[in-house]
């Protein structure tokens, strides 16, 4: 018998006789003979930046194509020098120098290959070690040519003595000719690598590659700690560093640069690579106006020239919340209140702002529970609310927008020369300078990371708010449309707390199925304190919005309002003002322009003020994306959640309906969450158009139910949740980016801002998260000790190992993947216990950057098991959540997806979709085709990319059903590649992931006992 296997190992064609001829000719593209066709370093596309093109080398097209020789290509497990990188980051392609292997693993003769003008004919093969990709920083990604393409070959189907077979076509049942197909990927690029497909292109409402297949893009943003400052202290207003507006830093937000490869890793390895980078206003202009902290940008730039290693790619968020964290949230620098005439140092004693961390219980004496009430001055907090020293903190920074810093700042901002006119720095209206320092100072952001190929685009702003326009009573505050807790001043109270006048406010507390209702009532600002600087007063004062009898003594006079609709009609029109059309979306198109001007082809992220409907967009805005974002608003703000019932907000606060707004159970959840998703997709189809949906923010707290899961590690109430809103996301066939990703968050003070946990990454719990991988490793390793140390068990192993024949692919085939990862580009053969003594292992007790030179064999399987698991659970380790957190999802899909859902219990995943016309974008990856290949697409226009994690299946025999094609699953990199064979538009094509489990003991030497345990033994290689 002979067998002819490929350079990455397999079987090209074998003879179930013994006889079998090997000598099947590979079919590959019909490329033109031109010399400008040429073969480039594998590593010439592989680049951070827009610029430049790779050296390209030469070859002759005309070359025999026959291929053979009966030995495989293998790239073994190197071992991990001193000081080597032994993380699992995405794989780099390796050189073409690694030794040739026949099937008993020996050296053997290099395989014919077609004849080449420069180097080694297996320079062509791309082949992957375990070391990162190495990125040429002033490169960007090479042309197509620069990759080897080779037509699927046929084999025969009739088995192969002696190995299981590595490479298992599917196909549906009747369809021979897939199931005997021989199927080798274009490129062994992990799924969540968003460089493998070229660049990233909006198509109406799809996101592409430039190959043409829809991207399902998912990742987290980064991150909740990029809010504050590293310098100087930012956590305390009552500390006077705080106030320090101007000499402050955010170098080292999100995460220093010499712990990005451990967190990049982690992404990676989790799935999460679209990353929302958080950057606010303060972070860029703190100085002063027009002076930008280059040492910051040029900190982010760095950040950013890592991110290709690990396939990220991110777009810039100008986060701000509530304006700023002077006035209790993030954003703005605290220039921009001096400008406004406002004394931060003010804010608290006239309850001009909620701040950060100057409300905890025991520093004041109205700091509301959102479950109890009202906490008392210096109240000892039940045990039960507490973790560590702080008590169980409320989310009450969202109170900022109907109090006076942040909704003046509003008003000024969007719409200061409507309701402020006389409100204006060197004769300029406020609103036009704040506007053009905002857009001055990203479009500058802009011009810095425009060759950065990580970037993508800019997203317009977080959460923005209408501060007092439309406001139709200045006094009160309609409870179903702004949240109100603790202190409640209404419009027309802040305006004269500003002005140090005393005021008897309402303090609200938490109700159902009204957020929030009246507590009790409490007096503000005693001691009459002013929040306006010297020099200026209230600016609806000045525009005669209220008066006083006395307009030289404002104390002991209540209030007169004169213009009671004044912020729901123009002041000079009379004509009732739309904030969304009249402010908003003039706001959007500038910022868009301003953006474009210093980055032509970034993409611009919408979204609408939360909890309301988006803008009608008028005019179209280039490579625009609607970025809303979604929770379970009450979920969020109750902080608890147990699966019974859940309630649709959004419905209820427009039909006040309790019944039909409510939902039962897990699936009820499920229902609920996807209903609101397809709502707000719709929504967003309707007024701002046929654009691309990218939830930008979604997520759970992570001390729900009284921070339960922090002491017992429990989280099975969170996996759920977390669960259920994830799943909706893919009910919708939505992008996503959850909040948040956070290196510097602990169960104590979560995020570090506001009382907000949110992080699905945790490096210091008390507790650890109970992995379910973990509990999977276990069971398999007793499993796999158990055969290993029975006789009879190694002997039908043994049996089994010499004996087992290829399987018919049909409609599904069994994917033997338990127990180990082939990282990189490794394809050793395990098919029989003789040739497990050539791996190279590394004991669980041994530092894996410390191994090199003393590798030990292992043996039995589970030494293997041990070795592989302990690479995979370094990123584990800090996790919550991970059971919904990581999970498959398509990448990259050949069509139009119509179904994508996945089964976190019975781990079962179905992916649908319709094929579409191709349309390929010109760019570094496909250019090569536009100039020669004109009558014939490239093979990755067919091919469907799936991330499948090891954390689900690495310890299962995973189960693969597809409708038609041929596909190989690559456990290192995670990544299922699928080739359908009708390209036909308007072909529906399925595929369907699931587990089988090996039964717990033999029966018998043969039969499926010995089957399983031979899956077990053989199944260590790459498998599919």
């Amino acid at each position: 018998m002979s067998s002819s296997k490929d350079a990455l190992g397999v079987p090209a064609a074998v003879s179930g006789s013994g006889s079998g001829t090997g000598n099947t000719a590979r079919r590959r593209h019909k490329r033109s003979k031109s010399t400008s066709d040429a073969r480039r370093s594998p590593l010439a596309h592989l680049s951070p930046t827009k610029s430049g093109r790779g050296p390209t080398t030469t070859h002759s097209s005309s070359a025999s194509s026959a291929h053979s020789s009966p030995a495989r290509r293998a790239v073994p497990r190197a071992a991990v020098g001193a000081g080597s990188d032994s993380t699992d980051a995405l794989p780099v392609f390796g050189d073409a120098s690694a030794p040739l292997l026949a099937a008993d693993g020996s050296p053997a003769a290099s395989d014919p290959a077609p004849a080449s003008t420069h180097g080694s004919p297996t320079a062509r093969r791309l082949v992957h070690s375990s070391t990162p990709i190495v990125r040429d920083k002033h490169r960007r990604a090479a042309s197509f040519s620069s990759i080897s393409r080779s037509r699927s070959g046929t084999r025969d189907a009739s088995g192969h003595s002696g190995t299981l077979d590595s490479l298992e076509a599917g196909g549906s049942s009747g369809e021979d000719l897939a199931a005997e197909e021989e199927f080798h990927p274009t490129s062994r690029a992990p799924a969540q690598d968003w460089f493998a497909g070229g660049g990233v292109y909006v198509d109406g409402p799809t996101i592409r590659d430039a190959f043409g297949r829809t991207l399902q893009l998912r990742g987290v943003n980064l991150c909740g700690s990029s809010k504050l400052p590293t310098t100087p202290h930012a956590d305390n207003p009552e500390h006077p560093e705080f106030y320090d507006t101007r000499n402050v830093s955010f170098i080292g937000r999100p995460l220093p640069l010499e712990d990005a490869h451990e967190h990049f890793s982690r992404l990676s390895h989790w799935g999460l690579t679209f990353v929302r980078l958080l950057v606010p206003w303060e972070a860029l202009e703190h100085a002063g106006p027009g002076i930008y902290d280059e040492a910051y940008i040029d900190y982010l730039i760095k950040l950013c020239e890592l991110m290709p290693k690990y396939g990220i790619r991110c777009f810039i968020d100008p986060h701000q919340d509530v304006w700023s964290r002077f006035s209790g949230g993030s954003g703005a620098p605290g220039w921009t209140f001096e400008v406004a005439g406002l004394d931060i140092r003010k804010f608290k004693a006239t309850g001009a702002a909620h701040v950060h961390n100057a409300h905890v219980a025991g520093h004041c004496d109205c700091t509301v529970d959102p479950v109890t009430g009202v906490y008392t001055p210096n109240a000892k907090a039940d045990a039960s609310k507490t973790h560590g020293d702080l008590p169980h903190q409320p989310m009450l920074w969202p109170t900022n927008y109907t109090k006076l810093a942040s909704a003046t700042m509003f008003t000024l901002f969007f719409a200061g020369a409507t309701f402020a006119p006389n409100r204006c720095i060197d004769g300029e209206n406020i609103q036009h300078y704040l506007q053009r320092h905002y857009f001055a100072a990203y479009r500058h952001l802009a011009a810095r990371v425009r060759h950065l190929d990580a970037v993508l685009g800019f997203e317009v702003m977080n959460e923005p708010h209408q501060g007092y326009v439309g406001l139709h009573s200045l006094e009160r505050f309609d409870p179903m449309e702004a949240l109100l807790l603790g202190d409640n001043p209404s419009a027309l109270q802040s305006f004269c707390l500003g002005l140090g006048l005393e005021q008897e406010v309402e303090v609200w507390v938490k109700s159902w199925p009204i957020p929030s209702r009246k507590h009790s009532t409490r007096v503000l600002n005693a001691e009459g304190v002013r929040v306006w600087l010297p020099g200026y007063t209230c600016p609806w004062l000045e525009e005669g919005v209220y008066a006083f009898p006395d307009p030289e003594e404002y104390a002991g006079q209540p209030p007169e309002v004169l213009k009671p609709d004044y912020f729901t009609k123009h002041p000079r029109t009379k004509q009732a003002v739309d904030f969304n059309q009249d402010f908003y979306l003039p706001f959007i198109n500038m910022y868009a322009v301003a953006i474009q001007q210093a980055f032509p082809d970034a993409l611009i992220l919408a979204e609408p003020i939360p909890q309301e409907l988006p803008p009608v967009f008028t005019q179209q805005v280039p490579n625009l994306v609607y970025a809303p974002h979604w929770y379970d608003l009450k979920s969020v703000f109750s902080k608890a959640f147990d699966g019974f019932i859940t309630h649709d907000v959004p419905a209820l606060r427009v039909s006040r309906n309790l019944i039909a707004a409510t939902y039962f159970g897990l699936q009820g959840a499920k229902r609920n969450y996807a209903n609101q998703l397809r709502k707000l997709h719709a929504t967003g189809k309707e007024r701002v158009g046929n654009v691309p949906c990218v939830i930008g923010e979604c997520g759970i707290p992570m001390d729900l139910n009284r921070r339960a899961a922090f002491d017992t590690g429990n989280y099975a109430h969170h996996n759920n949740f977390l669960d259920a809103v994830i799943s909706a996301m893919e009910a919708n066939l939505l992008h996503f980016t959850l909040w948040n990703y956070n290196p510097g968050n602990d169960n104590t003070h979560g995020d570090y801002w506001n009382g907000e946990d949110f992080s699905i990454f945790s490096p210091r719990q008390g507790v650890q998260y109970s992995l379910k991988s973990e509990e999977r490793r276990n069971r398999r390793k007793n499993k796999i000790k158990a055969f290993a140390l029975d006789p009879k068990v190694a002997s039908a192993a043994a049996a089994a190992g010499a004996s087992a024949g290829k399987r018919r692919g049909g409609g599904s085939a069994v994917a033997a993947s338990s127990g180990s990862s082939s990282s990189g580009g490794e394809e050793s053969a395990m098919a029989r216990p003789s040739e497990r003594s050539k791996l190279l292992t590394i004991p669980k007790d041994r530092d894996l950057s410390a191994s090199a030179g003393s590798p030990v064999s292992p043996n039995t399987p589970f030494d293997i098991t041990e070795l592989f698991f302990n690479e995979d659970l370094q990123h584990h380790m800090g996790g919550r959540v991970l059971d919904a957190v990581i999970r498959p999802y398509a990448a990259r899909v050949a069509g139009t997806p119509t179904k994508m859902e996945f089964d976190l219990k019975t781990l079962s995943f179905r992916l649908e979709f319709t094929t579409h016309k191709v349309k390929l974008q010109k760019d570094g990856m496909t250019g090569a085709y536009f100039k020669w290949l004109t009558t014939e697409l490239p093979e990755e226009c067919y091919e469907t990319v799936v991330y499948v994690p090891k954390y689900h299946y690495g310890y299962e025999s995973l189960v693969v059903s597809v409708s038609d094609g041929t596909w190989a699953y690559y456990k290192g990199e995670q990544t299922l590649f699928w080739r359908i064979h009708d390209a036909v538009p308007g072909g529906h094509h399925w595929l369907q992931l699931g587990v089988k489990s090996a039964p717990a003991s033999p029966k018998s030497a043969g039969g499926k006992a010995r089957n399983a345990c031979a899956r077990m033994l053989d199944g260590w290689c790459t498998v599919s």
